[in-house]
């Protein structure tokens, strides 16, 4: 949990002694998925400290014998991905992994969202729909992904960005680390930076969002 980070850890002994084989991780990602007994709800409610999920893991290993319930973990295999987006934060890890093509071939180019691949790939993970319009001096610079409808004009560069269905941009603008919703206008000469612009939003002409 990322709000509880700790720099030291306690291990009862007991868990080494009585064990021919311990294997240690790190840096692993918690997908949020849980499957639980039916015995898991009662301890919910005869628990009122339980308020979250994290309460919930903590004082089952705190209390593991008064409770009499046992927790495990299980790592996914290497091939498979599983991610809980529920902020921003996620979501841009989620669209990150996805551009990059870790969770291939779950990607834009081979029909992500239906059988038919509507989206065109190529070096420094450029994913374009097929039908855009890209001004001859535009520039896709890596980990793009251009949607449907939308429209890019001269001297515009993007970088690391997601722009939804129908977006239209100036000319001479900056966009990196954005995701633009569908529907969004950005006229000329705009610099926006790690931004979250909702649907249908106009910037206008000279625009510095940050």
């Amino acid at each position: 949990n990322p709000k509880h980070k700790e720099r030291n850890f306690t291990f009862p002994m007991e868990i080494i002694l009585e064990n021919k084989e311990v294997t240690m991780w790190h840096g692993l990602i918690d997908p949020q998925i849980a499957i639980c007994s039916n015995t898991a709800l009662p301890l919910f409610s005869d628990n009122f400290d339980f308020l979250t999920r994290d309460d919930f893991v903590r004082g089952l290993l705190i209390n593991e014998e008064i409770l009499a319930s046992t927790i495990y973990v299980a790592p996914l295999p290497a091939e498979e991905y599983a991610l809980r987006v529920n902020n921003w934060h996620n979501y841009q890890i989620a669209s990150r992994d996805v551009t990059n093509r870790f969770v291939y071939p779950l990607v834009p180019d081979m029909g992500i969202c239906g059988s038919e691949q509507l989206y065109s790939f190529s070096r420094n993970n450029i994913y374009r729909h097929r039908n855009i319009r890209l001004a001859r001096r535009a520039t896709l610079e890596s980990d793009v992904v251009i949607g449907e409808k939308c429209e890019i004009d001269e001297d515009t560069v993007v970088a690391h960005s997601v722009l939804g269905k129908g977006c239209k941009i100036g000319k001479n603008c900056q966009l990196r680390n954005c995701f633009l919703l569908d529907g969004v206008q950005v006229e000329d000469n705009c610099v926006l930076n790690h931004c979250i612009i909702a649907e249908n939003v106009i910037l206008g002409p000279g625009c510095n969002l940050t």
